[in-house]
Order: C-alpha cells, then sequence, then structure tokens
C-alpha cells in the first residue's frame, strides 16, 4: 500500500519557531530507525492496521489544490505500537484513556534522539509521537511535482500526472499504486543516512530577513513592491537590457514601470512598447475568471471612445487570433496592452513586434510553468525568466564601484530574500524544521 501524507499545512509553519510533529520523518532516531508521524493525528484507524504493514509514505506539500510538491518517501513501514488505538473526540473520558495508553506504550520503545525523548523533551506532550517505523527514508535531489490535472503533466521535466484528491484530509490510502511508480521507483533520490549525528553538519540555520519577519517570504505582493522598488534604484533601463532575456535587439523606448496597472504584477510602458513581467512564486496562473470577449471588452473600455470601441475590440481580435486556449491572467494583460498601443497609434501589423511578456518564477518551480502556453490563450507570448537571472542581476549592480543600491538601507535583506527562490530544490520548510529539531535537542552550537 500507498500512502500520500499532506505534511507542514496549517499556521504554524508561518510562525518561526513551531516544531511540528511530521519533523521527524526525515531525521533518524538514536537507534538508527527511522519514525514517522502520519498527519493529523498520528494514528492508523483499527481497520487500516494490517493494510498499512509494509507499507510506503509519500511525503508532499501542497502547493494548491492541483499541485504537490514531493518531499520524501518512506519505505517498510510498520505500525508502530499504539498506532491504532483511535482519537475519539466526542467522549471525554475515553480520549484521555486513550491519550493516556498511546503514551505509555509508545515510552517503552524507548525512543530518543540525542539521548532526548520526543514525547517528553522535545513536543512537551504526553501522547503519540509515531505512526511508523521505516527501515529507509529518502528525500528528493531535484524538484518532484504531482498534478491531479492531465494537461500540466511534463514528466520531463519532473511533473507526473495522478488521479487522485485529497479533500480535506491530510492523508489518501492509494490500493494501486501503479501510478505513482514513475516517481516512487526513479532514480531522484537520496537516501538519509542513518545515524543522528552525521547530520547536523549539513544543517545550517535558516536565512532570516525582515520578508520572513513579516511572514511575507512567500507573498508575490510583497516581492512585486520590493522588485519594483530596487529596479527603480539601479535603473529602469538598464535592468530591462541587461535583467531580462531577449531572443532579439532591445526596444529602445521611454519606459515608465507601473505596479498592479490592469492587475499585472509589474509592467514597463513606453510610447510604443509595454513590458509584462508576471510574478509567480506560490501560485498558479488564474484562469477561467472571464471570457475573452468579456476581457476585449474591458481593456476597450479603459482605452477607447465609445464611438470607436466596436473598431477597436475587432482590431484586438485580429492581432490575437491564431492563439488558442483557455483565456486567463496571461490573456488578459497582453489584451489591455494591444488596446494600449492601439490608442498609441502603433500599426496593427506591427504590434505582436511590441508587445514582450515575461513570466517570473523561483529557479524550482520553472517546469511547472513549462506547459502553460499550451494551456492557455497567448501563453506562448511569455517567455519565462527565474529568479537566478534576477538575483545574477542584482550581484552584478552591486558590486560595481558606483553601486547605486549602496545606500538602500534595506537592499540586503531584500537580496537575501530571493535566495530561497534561485535554488533548484524548494526545501526551505525542511531545512528550517530540520534545524528547529536539531537545536531542539541540542546538536546545533549556538
Amino acid at each position: 500500500m500507498l500512502i500520500l501524507e499532506k505534511m507542514y499545512t496549517g499556521r504554524y509553519i508561518s510562525q518561526w519557531g513551531n516544531l511540528g510533529h511530521e519533523a521527524i520523518n526525515l531525521i533518524p532516531a538514536d537507534d538508527g530507525k527511522f519514525y514517522i508521524w502520519l498527519n493529523a493525528n498520528g494514528t492508523v484507524p483499527e481497520n487500516r492496521k494490517a493494510d498499512v504493514r509494509n507499507c510506503t509514505v509519500l511525503m508532499l506539500h501542497g502547493i494548491d489544490s492541483k499541485h504537490y510538491k514531493v518531499i520524501g518517501k518512506a519505505e517498510e513501514c510498520e505500525p508502530c505500537e499504539a498506532a491504532s488505538i483511535s482519537h475519539t473526540w466526542t467522549k471525554r473520558g475515553e480520549e484521555e484513556r486513550n491519550k493516556k495508553e498511546r503514551y505509555e506504550s509508545q515510552k517503552k520503545l524507548g525512543v530518543t534522539y540525542n539521548r532526548k525523548c520526543p514525547m517528553d523533551d522535545i513536543y512537551d506532550e504526553k501522547d503519540i509521537f509515531a505512526t511508523f517505523t521505516a527501515k529507509r527514508v529518502w528525500e528528493v535531489k531535484k524538484a518532484i511535482y504531482i498534478t491531479t490535472e492531465e494537461s500540466d503533466e511534463d514528466e520531463e521535466n519532473g511533473i507526473y500526472y495522478a488521479d487522485f484528491q485529497f479533500g480535506q484530509q491530510l492523508r489518501k490510502y492509494i490500493d494501486d499504486d501503479s501510478s505513482f511508480r514513475k516517481i516512487l521507483d526513479g532514480e531522484n533520490w537520496k537516501e538519509i543516512p542513518h545515524d543522528i549525528k552525521s547530520i547536523p553538519a549539513e544543517v545550517r540555520e535558516p536565512s532570516f530577513n525582515f520578508f520572513k519577519l513579516l511572514g511575507k517570504e512567500k507573498d508575490e505582493l510583497a516581492f512585486s513592491n520590493a522588485l519594483s522598488y530596487f529596479i527603480r534604484k539601479s535603473g529602469i533601463d538598464r535592468f530591462l537590457k541587461e535583467g531580462l532575456p531577449w531572443e532579439k535587439e532591445f526596444p529602445n523606448d521611454d519606459y515608465k514601470i507601473e505596479r498592479e496597472k490592469h492587475n499585472m504584477d509589474i509592467s514597463f510602458w513606453g510610447k510604443n512598447n509595454v513590458v509584462i513581467l508576471e510574478n509567480k512564486i506560490d501560485a498558479n496562473i488564474t484562469d477561467g475568471t472571464k471570457s475573452k470577449e468579456s476581457q476585449i471588452r474591458n481593456a476597450v473600455r479603459s482605452y477607447c471612445d465609445e464611438g470607436k470601441q466596436g473598431e477597436i475590440a475587432d482590431a484586438i481580435n485580429s492581432v490575437i487570433d491564431g492563439s488558442s486556449g483557455e483565456p486567463s491572467q496571461l490573456s488578459k494583460y497582453y489584451i489591455y496592452a494591444v488596446a494600449y498601443l492601439l490608442k498609441q497609434g502603433v500599426e496593427q501589423d506591427e504590434i505582436k513586434n511590441r508587445i514582450h511578456c515575461f513570466l517570473l518564477t523561483p529557479e524550482y518551480a520553472k517546469n511547472m510553468f513549462k506547459t502553460k502556453d499550451k494551456k492557455y490563450l497567448i501563453g506562448e507570448k511569455y517567455r519565462g525568466i527565474t529568479y537566478q537571472s534576477i538575483c545574477e542581476y542584482f550581484d552584478k549592480v552591486s558590486h560595481e564601484d558606483k553601486n547605486p543600491l549602496a545606500d538602500e538601507p534595506y537592499y540586503e535583506g531584500f537580496r537575501s530574500a530571493l535566495e530561497p527562490l534561485q535554488k533548484e530544490v524548494n526545501n526551505e520548510l525542511e531545512e528550517e524544521m530540520k534545524y528547529l529539531f536539531y537545536n531542539k535537542i541540542g546538536l546545533i552550537e549556538n
């Protein structure tokens, strides 16, 4: 049997210093074994006890309702003592008895981490701490994603389709794991050592900056605000020329930078050109909000007098003719740019060469968006760019003798916040939990 487990859910993950029970999943105990906590309450129903013997647990973190990041897998799992003693929240007295029985049964296992008991010294909770023991636990080498949307599948880039739904549950029992075998049997795994003291050398204190302090480390609005500010400070034209990848010669113009104009994250408006920079950190592309006709109608109303609206709408349809797919925020932005340039007097045949679209993503998420040009209307117009390129640009600017960012007190915090976004694997949560756990058991030198 395969069990899918959703890890790092709930508000605690955004509050620095909170240690989730599932942190033990990736850390060996003093006895060299791995103990696995199964969200949400650590127990297995009595009617599942026989099914889950020798099972595999695939650990996931939800990106949105249709996409999941693979964190790790635990193999040859066996239920721990007391794992099937249920939680019964309706009967107070019975629950207290069950809690005591779970605690005393698991206490007998004698499990410790650096000689500290997880129930008493780590989690300060006298209850169950582990659902399974696992013979081997693995973490991913490079990003692996699971999508429940078949059109998003791209196995070559680590995105696998599987037909399942979590619903409101944090676990899913899969009797037939055939659709997951490509992931489970693939080579993109790194086994975690069984020696608890071999890991702390690799553990580093998580980066800390004012984005994390404010709980905004994955907030697109906050990053777009900061990014647009530092683009201005470095020079708008310079950023456009050196910070973005151009297939052809850079289109010189008198650009002004805008935030949230027509809901675009960051955009640059010249007399004859528009540059769109859509920022995607921890969210998917918004689709299904308005039809193509509605998007055109709204754009025309924004830029054209009533007497010319029909003519301009026809012109917009002509410009986007040949592109297929679902309307989304990507087509909305492009259509607004078309309407603007038509008002500016740009020839209709020239407009396709005057709108320049970029989709900015973390390095670890770039493959998640590679198939979007096939799905969305105008999606093929958006060229991918990652935060790796953004970091390279700002590093170049900040290391010059005449550094325009030298007197900016918040630049270093901004640059530090970009660091996780240029990694190939998004493991910030795992690393943070690992650091907190090792610090709690005294294996981190402060």
